[in-house]
């Protein structure tokens, strides 16, 4: 019995060292296991931060590009503006271009009414000298007649005048009588 008794305590002592191997193998397991479990949790970690970090970059990028759209739009509109005024200053220039044109014509017009003026008092002196000459002429023999005669020829040659420059010119003007008027 005693030695009943001393071999299952041997093999108590055998199932102990075998328990305390598996208890010790089973810790190195589980610290291994453990360990893997940290490390796959930096590794997770890591990842959760790359994915903050590609989110924040993300949102960087986006943020960045809506910065660029509105850029765009606001190039867009000061390109759109640039149009907008440089028609207008054509609009301008063409208007001026016509004014100038106008300023011309009337200044033409005017020195043609200069020198048609000069005309008539040249015609006024040599018909009024025609007329001094013409003593035989029956239809003046006096001062009233005289002048009579001069005014018609001076309204013949007004008529003339004004015909001939509703010709040339294609918007009449009108002529006033103090202008024309010699006198």
């Amino acid at each position: 019995m005693k030695e009943n008794f001393k071999d299952i305590y041997n093999s108590i002592l055998k199932e102990m060292e075998k328990l305390k191997s598996s208890i010790n193998l089973f810790s190195h397991h589980m610290n291994e296991q453990e360990k893997k479990r940290n490390e796959f949790q930096t590794i997770n970690q890591q990842k959760a931060k790359q994915l903050e970090e590609f989110a924040a970059t993300n949102a960087q990028q986006q943020k960045v590009l809506q910065d660029l759209q509105n850029l765009n739009q606001e190039q867009q509109k000061i390109l759109n503006d640039f149009k907008n005024q440089d028609k207008l200053q054509q609009s301008k220039i063409d208007h001026l271009v016509k004014t100038i044109d106008s300023l011309q014509l009337s200044s033409s017009i005017q020195n043609i009414m200069v020198e048609a003026y000069e005309v008539v008092r040249l015609f006024q002196f040599y018909y009024v000298d025609e007329a001094i000459r013409a003593t035989n002429n029956p239809k003046i023999d006096n001062w009233q007649q005289l002048t009579d005669q001069w005014c018609i020829l001076e309204m013949q040659l007004f008529e003339s005048l004004q015909i001939d420059r509703k010709d040339v010119f294609s918007d009449t003007t009108q002529v006033n009588q103090s202008d024309t008027d010699p006198m």
